[in-house]
């Protein structure tokens, strides 16, 4: 049987994080570069930090804003790769897969240094 209380944060995080991508995805017609600013637009997290301080309180809470942080710097990387892979007037694609790349390295960077201490 469906426990709408059990399901309700997840639909919460799609009906928040699906809005902020309908939103993006109709003010890029308009002004791509006002689009790219809703882009960054830190929905996901802020869902994501009230379900974790509701679920498991404060302490939860700072590790997850700490781990936010990091986050944060990934992203930029990402988007400083696509800028500059835009820039040398790579294909679209190759920006794409080469931002992904950047934050997957960069994660992938994170967690092994994590794991050494």
């Amino acid at each position: 049987m469906l426990n709408l209380k059990q399901w309700l944060p997840y639909i919460l995080r799609f009906l928040i994080g699906g809005s902020a991508v309908a939103a993006v995805s109709v003010v890029a017609g308009m002004s791509p570069r006002v689009s790219g600013l809703l882009a960054a637009f830190p929905a996901v997290f802020l869902t994501a930090m009230v379900l974790v301080r509701v679920s498991v309180g404060r302490p939860g809470a700072v590790h997850f804003a700490r781990g936010g942080m990091q986050g944060v710097v990934g992203t930029l990387l990402t988007a400083l790769t696509t800028l500059v892979i835009l820039l040398l007037r790579w294909p679209w694609y190759w920006a794409v897969m080469m931002g992904f790349l950047a934050y997957s390295l960069y994660i992938v960077g994170i967690v092994a240094i994590k794991g050494r201490s």
